[in-house]
């Protein structure tokens, strides 16, 4: 993505609705207007809106009742002279609003080419433009506040000022390697090291706020985990309060994982069902419990389900105690016909850290508690309170990570007075590593990577 086409997209879901939108960006735009919308005036006018008829070029047959908004260069999201055709919902609709501008010449737009432009004629920088990506997914009131922070410029303020810092760093060290034998008095390694410690612990802050983030964005994965026919399918189905994975009384029914989204609050937590942990009867029983180990690995929280009728086994506790108490609720489910006290059973097999609930998925006892046990545990995890900033994507992590470790190598060195020339080469390592995040030298292969993601019309 490079070149000065002029491009077109639908912008808004496919499907049927009272309004689309149809965007359209660069040097023909005002052309197509004038071609193809009988309310265009002789001047055009940004950030106005005009009402008229949407008309086939070539036939000049009319195609829809449109309002057209219309941005000059510089104006719009795109940076570029663009439009916002808004037409009536519907399939044929809108695609005949399309189809008309793109037989006129203009080219469908590539995934996300909307935003890359817009970053190309400095909008927007690289991150505000992943936070565009992530506030079109967000599916809670926090990962959208988190999103709008970041596309308002707060990441990237942060980060400028580190930048800012690191530069200034970089000058007088560097001209206290040129000119070792001019009258000329750089700031010392006492002042630079002033300087350089905040940038450090501002990274650091910044690095804390990814995990948060992402269980903010993406909820955190629930595996629920246990013998068969202990009732992990029916409480699944309990949570979610619909008839979601299949029960039978029949150990070994769940051979697949099966996922659904709960909401708790504003919580989101991604619910996997996994097939009984056992030694397995068959090929296929094996496949699905060797899912249900991997997804035991990358779980943020496991609910450990337990026939209530037998009570644990040393069995069951083999497959808990590693889990970690952490993240794993130990859920004793039937408990209409337990045979054994959980706070007894819990005493004599060493459990006594783990979060514990009872369960009768037949009359949904305990679903409210368990529940609200996962809120709670989704709040310690998630981000708390007010952040200013936030890092949300693994390339960002990955940028400043790389970033920290150069500073804390520049850090050192200064603090043992080595070669200027060596903590140059850890300064540049960390502003390049800052200046990436941002996209000011960013190849093709990270514009590949932020932009993969975005939807066309975007």
């Amino acid at each position: 993505m490079g070149d000065q086409d002029t491009i077109a997209a639908i912008s808004t879901a496919k499907g049927i609705g009272a309004l689309s939108i149809v965007r359209v960006s660069g040097l023909e735009t005002k052309n197509i207007l004038k071609k193809a919308f009988s309310g265009a005036p002789s001047t055009l006018e940004s950030h106005k809106a005009y009402y008229g008829f949407w008309n086939d070029p070539a036939t000049q047959k009319s195609l829809d009742e449109v309002l057209v908004l219309y941005f000059s260069p510089g104006k719009g999201f795109t940076g570029e002279e663009a439009a916002e055709i808004i037409c009536h919902g519907g399939i044929e609709t809108t695609n005949s609003v399309l189809n008309s501008i793109l037989n006129s010449g203009v080219r469908l737009a590539r995934p996300g080419e909307f935003t890359y432009r817009a970053v190309m004629n400095g909008k927007m920088d690289l991150a505000q433009a992943e936070s565009v990506l992530e506030i079109i997914q967000a599916r809670t009131p926090q990962a959208v506040a988190m999103a709008l922070k970041n596309i308002k410029g707060a990441l990237s303020e942060k980060l400028t000022a580190f930048e800012n810092e690191i530069i200034f760093i970089l000058a007088n060290l560097e001209a206290s390697i040129d000119f070792t034998t001019e009258d000329i008095q750089p700031v010392s390694s006492v002042e630079m090291l002033k300087k350089l410690s905040p940038v450090i612990s501002g990274i650091e802050s910044l690095l804390k706020t990814y995990l948060p983030s992402r269980v903010t964005k993406n909820g955190l994965r629930t595996v629920l985990a246990g013998k068969p026919n202990g009732g992990k399918s029916s409480l699944l189905n309990a949570l979610l309060g619909t008839s979601r994975s299949i029960v039978d009384e029949n150990p070994g029914t769940t051979r697949d994982t099966i996922e659904a989204d709960l909401k708790v609050g504003d919580q989101i937590f991604c619910l996997v069902d996994t097939a009984g942990l056992r030694i397995a009867k068959n090929n296929i029983e094996d496949q699905g419990i060797s899912r249900a180990h991997g997804e035991l690995s990358s779980a943020d929280i496991i609910i450990y389900v337990v026939d209530g009728a037998q009570g644990l086994s040393n069995e069951d506790v083999e497959h808990i105690k590693p889990m970690g108490f952490e993240r794993t609720l130990i859920c004793f489910n039937k408990n209409d016909i337990q045979s054994k006290s959980p706070e007894a059973e819990i005493s004599r097999f060493g459990l006594a850290e783990f979060n514990v609930v009872t369960s009768n998925t037949l009359n949904s006892h305990g679903v409210e508690t368990l529940k609200s046990i996962l809120g709670s545990l989704g709040l310690k995890r998630s981000l708390g309170g007010e952040v200013d900033s936030v890092i949300s994507t693994q390339r960002q992590n990955e940028n400043l990570a790389r970033a920290h470790k150069s500073l804390v190598e520049a850090k050192s060195s200064l603090e043992k007075k080595v070669s200027p020339d060596l903590i140059s080469f850890s300064l540049r390592d960390a502003l390049d590593a800052i200046q990436s995040t941002l996209g000011k030298n960013a190849g093709e292969d990270v514009m590949d990577r932020v932009f993969k993601e975005f939807c066309i019309g975007k």
